[in-house]
């Protein structure tokens, strides 16, 4: 897969993006857009499908979310958990979501925290993870070999 072109600098991060099937960039892309001089810990999650959901054999996943408030919502978020961190003055984010169709394997979720120490990094990179996953517009639809169902997170 050819890897998607992300004309983005370091000045305008945090990077929170959607992106529709089959566009999604590679995790080391965002780690390279939060990467600098300052920052000596660079954490990164990909979330990918798995094939079953409790006991039932998951077909693929279908993503659709609302851009206009995910994103600010999002860099709420990212703020928030940074001032928590005491990071705020080096907290770099990038995220990927993945909309539409997701085949069973495939990445839907890329996140990429750059920090100075690694205690930040990681606690940041888990509590984005989980707060997204609360917070975000974002609304995921299970099929099954039987059926579909749409999923709340939790």
């Amino acid at each position: 897969m050819e890897a998607v072109k992300l004309n983005f600098s370091e000045d305008q991060l945090p990077f929170i993006k959607l992106f529709p099937p089959g566009q999604l960039p590679q995790i080391n892309q965002l780690t390279e857009l939060v990467t600098t001089a300052e920052t000596g810990a660079v954490v990164s999650f990909t979330g990918t499908v798995r094939a079953s959901s409790g006991n039932k054999p998951v077909t693929h996943l279908y993503y659709e979310a609302y851009p206009e408030l995910l994103i600010p919502l999002a860099r709420r978020i990212i703020d928030k958990i940074a001032r928590k961190l005491g990071a705020k003055e080096r907290f770099n984010v990038a995220c990927a979501f993945q909309t539409g169709k997701v085949q069973i394997q495939q990445p839907s979720t890329l996140i990429a925290v750059a920090t100075p120490h690694r205690q930040a990094a990681f606690q940041g990179c888990s509590q984005l993870l989980n707060q997204f996953k609360l917070q975000l517009p974002i609304w995921k639809k299970e099929y099954y070999t039987d059926g579909s169902s749409w999923i709340v997170n939790n």
